[in-house]
């Protein structure tokens, strides 16, 4: 197959992928990495595919064998930094999110995941970095949102904590995680009452 053919190969395999039919879209990646075993565009997608299919080893294969020709591929590196927290290898996670932000400091994925796994290494001053990053440029991200709310408790900003918890809950009124947090943040500045009628609702 020409170039062409192989890209146009791909693309139907993608079609497929969108259609959630990922042992299909496979066999169409396979048809090219027969050919080009380092065709770029069908190792990723086979290993988004692969992913899809819980088969996160042979994923991480196809990821790792693009970082050898492609060492700054940013998807490749924070889905790389995904399967490392999923491990809760979170160290591991964080050089992979790093490297990805170096390459593109406003990458909303990479700044989004890092944010998580450092609220896991209990790093918070790190976490709301990078949950400030993704809020400035998508002020409307719920979850981002949720965890700024979370993290502002954890830095004992019980008052900023509420205010975050209360934008989850005005776009999402039965998130119950944001409901338990937000009464947990109202004992911690002695609104008690307030506090038990929440756990109350929610219990």
């Amino acid at each position: 197959m020409s170039q062409d053919e192989l890209q146009k190969t791909v693309t139907e395999g993608i079609t497929y992928a969108k259609l959630e039919k990922h042992k299909n879209a496979i066999s169409f990646f396979d048809k090219v990495l027969k050919q080009d075993p380092n065709h770029i565009d069908a190792l990723y997608n086979k290993g988004i595919s692969l992913l899809k299919l819980e088969k996160k080893k042979d994923a991480t294969s196809c990821f790792e064998k693009i970082l050898e020709r492609k060492p700054d591929h940013i998807e490749v590196l924070t889905n790389l930094g995904n399967l490392s927290s999923e491990s809760d290898q979170f160290e591991k996670a964080l050089t992979y999110y790093n490297k990805a932000l170096d390459i593109d400091p406003n990458y909303i994925p990479a700044a989004y995941n890092k944010a998580i796994a450092t609220i896991r290494l209990e790093k918070f001053n790190d976490a709301m970095q990078c949950l400030n990053k993704v809020l400035e440029k998508e002020p409307e991200n719920i979850s981002a949102t949720y965890y700024k709310g979370i993290v502002l408790g954890k830095l004992k900003d019980h008052d900023q904590a509420i205010i975050c918890l209360d934008m989850v809950l005005e776009r999402e009124p039965e998130n119950f995680e944001a409901l338990f947090y937000k009464a947990n943040e109202l004992s911690e500045i002695k609104k008690h009452k307030e506090a038990i009628e929440i756990f109350d609702a929610i219990l």
